[in-house]
């Protein structure tokens, strides 16, 4: 991204007194400060980069369990990215428990969440409940014992 003396070019559509385009041989390269809070040069998506931010956010007390968060369009504005990036987001945080969402009422921190058992990361973590890896587990070794079955008969015929 590129902006006019390091700035990005809706705060230089603000404060240029002529056309953003009068400036073009004056265009240097933004710093990362200047283009919001994603790194474009970070391996990981953007979506894993505003969820750790959230969570971020939740660690230091910014949101306390229950408290509302941004709505998706305030986190594309505030991230620069399309909307459905920001809901990619916060269905990350979702599927993790750290956070609910409510058609109509929007997303806010999960009530029974403790901060300080937050992950580093949420790309790095995905919590699977002890019951459902028991159920796919048991369902594993009914489908085994079924194949079992079916081979033992083909090799009967």
């Amino acid at each position: 991204m590129f902006g006019y003396n390091g700035c990005d070019s809706k705060q230089v559509y603000q404060e240029c007194q002529y056309s953003w385009l009068c400036h073009l041989s004056d265009l240097t390269p933004c710093t990362l400060s200047d283009m919001g809070k994603l790194d474009p040069n970070s391996p990981q998506a953007p979506r894993f980069q505003i969820a750790d931010d959230i969570v971020a956010a939740i660690r230091a007390g910014e949101y306390a369990p229950g408290d509302a968060l941004p709505s998706y369009k305030a986190l594309a504005a505030e991230y620069d990215v399309a909307i459905g990036t920001a809901q990619s987001a916060v269905a990350v945080l979702r599927e993790r428990a750290i956070v609910v969402t409510r058609h109509g009422a929007g997303s806010s921190v999960h009530p029974d969440l403790d901060p300080k058992k937050l992950p580093d990361s949420v790309a790095q973590h995905v919590a699977v409940p002890t019951t459902d890896l028991a159920e796919v587990l048991k369902l594993l070794n009914e489908i085994n014992e079924r194949l079992k079955v079916v081979e033992a008969n083909s090799r009967s015929n």
